[in-house]
């Protein structure tokens, strides 16, 4: 069986005799060397420099960074419904639970109330640590006292 293969191999395309085929004319010679002329000689200084618009293609597209409100202490960064104090988007007209206005006067004087009270929490809140921080300090500081004294 392979011999049979190797056969049928063999005789796909058998050898051409001298004389078998057509001979290219002069004519077909000139209708194709028509259409291709000599290309341009090699520079001698080395291969041309490809422009630059040519492979910007190739290069990974510039990182745009995200559009993003900016983040500022005195900002709300949320608006709390004054019927149901859910908190929504700053950029909702209407609460998300109850479905109420949230572009009302009455609404927004709860939210600058709110905001207020939470503003002056926080800077309660600071000096409160900043207070705890100095007490820290002052306790490290006694206390590496007493090991230096207990070292003398």
């Amino acid at each position: 069986m392979p011999d049979d293969r190797r056969r049928r191999f063999l005789g796909i395309e058998r050898p051409r005799r001298p004389g078998a085929g057509p001979e290219p004319s002069a004519a077909t010679d000139a209708r194709f060397g028509a259409l291709e002329g000599p290309g341009a000689p090699p520079d001698a200084s080395g291969p041309a420099p490809v422009a630059a618009g040519h492979v910007d293609r190739f290069r990974p597209a510039a990182e745009r960074p995200l559009d993003v409100a900016g983040r500022s202490p005195e900002r709300q960064p949320f608006v709390r419904c004054a019927r149901c104090e859910t908190d929504n988007t700053v950029y909702a007209p209407r609460c998300t639970t109850c479905q109420a206005d949230l572009r009302t006067e009455a609404q927004r004087l709860f939210n600058e109330r709110l905001w207020a009270g939470r503003l002056a929490q926080g800077e309660v809140e600071a000096r409160e640590h900043a207070a705890r921080q100095a007490a820290l300090e002052a306790d490290a500081a006694e206390a590496a006292r007493a090991r230096r004294e207990a070292a003398e």
